[in-house]
C-alpha cells in the first residue's frame, strides 16, 4: 500500500560535490593560490623547552642530543653551549649550517645524519677538536676546510 507522504530522494546536491572536490583540493595544497587556505595547525616551536631549560645554564652543557625534533635551521643559540663536546643534530630538516658553528671549539662529534644539507660553511674548519662528522643520508659530497684527523660518514 502506497503512502501518501511524499518521500524525499537522498541524491547528490551539486553542493555537496563542489564542497567534497574543495575538500580534497584543500588537503592536496591547490587551493592557495585561490587564496583559499586550508586550516593548518601552526609549526611546532623549534625551540623545544627541554632546548630553553638548557640555554639557562649553557656551560653545563657537554653532551646535547637534538635529533627528531623538525628543525629547520639550526639554532643560533647553539654557540652560547661554549662546553659542548658532542652533538646529535640528526634526523632533522636543516639545509644549511649557520657560520657560527665554527664558534663551538670544542666540539668532538658532530651527528647530522638525515639533514637534507646541501652546503657546510667554512667556518667548520674551525673546529679543531672535531673528529667524527657524520653527515650520512644527507646531500652533501664535500667537506669544505677539514683536517686529515676528522672521519666523515657520507
Amino acid at each position: 500500500m502506497k503512502s501518501n507522504t511524499p518521500t524525499r530522494q537522498h541524491s547528490s546536491t551539486p553542493f555537496l560535490a563542489v564542497r567534497r572536490w574543495l575538500v580534497f583540493f584543500a588537503g592536496l595544497g591547490l587551493l592557495l593560490p585561490l587564496g583559499l587556505r586550508a586550516q593548518r595547525k601552526p609549526p611546532p616551536d623549534p625551540l623545544t623547552r627541554y632546548f630553553k631549560e638548557l640555554l639557562k645554564q649553557p656551560e653545563k652543557v657537554e653532551v646535547l642530543n637534538l635529533s627528531d625534533q623538525d628543525f629547520f635551521q639550526f639554532p643560533k643559540e647553539m654557540v652560547k653551549f661554549k662546553n659542548l663536546r658532542w652533538l646529535d643534530f640528526s634526523n632533522n630538516y636543516v639545509r644549511r649550517l649557520p657560520p657560527e658553528i665554527g664558534q663551538l671549539a670544542k666540539l668532538e662529534e658532530l651527528h647530522l645524519r638525515g639533514n637534507p644539507l646541501v652546503a657546510l660553511p667554512p667556518e667548520i674548519g674551525n673546529l679543531r677538536e672535531l673528529r667524527v662528522l657524520n653527515l650520512a643520508g644527507g646531500r652533501l659530497r664535500a667537506l669544505p676546510g677539514m683536517g686529515e684527523k676528522t672521519e666523515a660518514k657520507f
